[in-house]
């Protein structure tokens, strides 16, 4: 007489109600798919956040470049009025100057966040009011109210001013494309850190997701065998189960 066999202890998902194991598959899945999908919209917000920095800065880059323009035409007005005492270089002069404060106050604007950039904005408006001031009061004016007709009185007449201009003056060109490089220096860097940013968020993403593919693969795989051992196989037994019965099989 053979010993009665121990029969095999079930695992706690075998004796599950099938419902309940369909319904743990079906929230695996959705669980998976939501991680997934609030990682990569955290990921894609990352990368616009990234990338309108990145534009902002290449905005601020051509703002300092129309400044730099806006200079030089003031600069190059001021000079041709005290080589040639011609109009349209003093309204050269005058409309470079004019240009120049209002891009100075646009760039204000644009760097409000970034206090490093404030103080070098607030270094040049400062520099560049003193440089027309000085151009002005030295230069420019005692060109326009100058006395003297005769060619080589007014040669000597130019002559002097300009030694006055240069004695007097306390603020360069020379200083303010300084303060103004400074600052394309400063955004450049910034570029380049926004930029390092986005290509990082871009390659987040791209693991995010190919990592996201192999556990749906391997949780779609395990699905698959979870169901075939804890669902199609009960099914299956209880069917044979069945038809004994039907066939008088009562052991």
């Amino acid at each position: 007489m053979q010993p009665p066999t121990r029969s095999k202890k079930n695992s706690w998902l075998a004796d599950q109600p099938l419902q309940r194991k369909m319904m743990l598959v079906i929230g695996l899945l959705l669980g998976l798919l939501l991680l997934t999908s609030v990682v990569t919209l955290h990921s894609l917000r990352q990368q616009e956040s990234n990338r309108h920095l990145a534009t902002h800065t290449y905005q601020v880059l051509l703002e300092l470049d129309h400044v730099q323009r806006a200079l030089q035409t003031s600069q190059i007005g001021a000079r041709g009025y005290m080589l040639t005492q011609r109009i349209d270089q003093r309204a050269m002069f005058d409309s470079g100057t004019r240009d120049l404060h209002e891009r100075i106050a646009h760039l204000r604007q644009m760097t409000a966040n970034n206090q490093l950039q404030q103080l070098r904005i607030d270094s040049l408006e400062k520099m560049a009011a003193q440089w027309q001031r000085e151009m002005m009061a030295h230069a420019i004016n005692p060109i326009a109210e100058r006395k003297v007709t005769d060619a080589l009185a007014l040669a000597l007449e130019l002559q002097r001013i300009q030694s006055n201009y240069l004695e007097h003056r306390t603020v360069r060109s020379e200083d303010l494309y300084a303060v103004i490089e400074q600052m394309v220096v400063e955004e450049n860097h910034l570029l380049t850190v926004r930029n390092l940013q986005l290509n990082g968020a871009l390659v987040t993403t791209r693991w995010i997701n190919i990592i996201a593919i192999l556990l749906g693969t391997l949780l779609g795989i395990t699905v698959i065998r979870l169901t075939s051992q804890l669902v199609t196989r009960p099914l299956r037994r209880l069917t044979d189960l069945m038809t004994r019965l039907a066939n008088h099989d009562h052991d």
